[in-house]
């Protein structure tokens, strides 16, 4: 399965069994926010989390002079690590969908590649959904009959140097160590605690898959992208 680069669409990475839920039930699995900051120390998958998950802004130390905390002033050390806050749940999206946004070539050690390898450490199978507006559409229909979801927004992320930025981060902005994962998400605000599963309906003639990692070609070749 091929095509011409920048009109490629969305991939969607995990294990086998998830990668076909996906393509027969477009089942949509998402994750808290808490889930992707708490577990930020994994040491075997901590390529899925990020301390700055679930934050309003983040601020350098060289920004703020002192802070205040339970009415005692605190001075900032310049060497400490950015000042991360928060707001309270209800205020920001409570869950997240991953994709991969793919839209031009990914150079890994002088190949051009349809994706980075590293994203394969998400799973080895993996989607790709070729009519983005046909699946917009359906989350679309799901939303309009949805009674448990308050607010819903797909974008992709922007990346950031967590060593110099200051500012606004919130759902659609991360830190560049995880720029090559080329995220588009959507993100929601539901009251439902832990994961929340959306289940679209068949995504034949939408999407393509499964493709398994042992099977993937992705390369570009003469201006096309080659998976399978």
């Amino acid at each position: 399965m091929g095509g011409e680069m920048g009109t490629i669409g969305l991939l969607k990475f995990g294990e086998i069994e998830h990668i076909k839920r996906f393509m027969l039930q477009g089942e949509l699995y998402f994750n808290t926010v808490e889930y992707f900051s708490a577990n930020q120390h994994d040491g075997t998958s901590h390529f899925r989390f990020d301390r700055f998950e679930g934050s309003s802004h983040i601020y350098q130390p060289d920004q703020v002079a002192k802070i205040t905390i339970a009415g005692m002033e605190v001075k900032m050390h310049p060497d400490a690590g950015p000042i991360i806050m928060r707001v309270s749940r209800s205020e920001y999206y409570t869950h997240v969908f991953c994709l991969t946004n793919v839209s031009e070539p990914v150079v890994v050690e002088g190949t051009k590649r349809v994706f980075d390898p590293r994203m394969f450490k998400f799973g080895t199978a993996a989607a790709m959904i070729l009519d983005t507006i046909a699946f917009m559409d359906l989350l679309a229909q799901y939303i309009k009959k949805s009674t448990d979801i308050a607010e819903l927004k797909a974008g992709y992320v922007e990346y950031f140097d967590a060593k110099e930025y200051s500012g606004e981060t919130g759902a659609f902005r991360k830190a560049d160590t995880y720029s090559y994962q080329r995220e588009c998400r959507i993100a929601l605000n539901t009251a439902t605690e832990g994961p929340y599963t959306m289940r679209l309906g068949s995504l034949k003639g939408i999407a393509y898959g499964p493709i398994l990692q042992k099977d993937c070609i992705n390369l570009i070749k003469d201006e096309m992208a080659i998976l399978s």
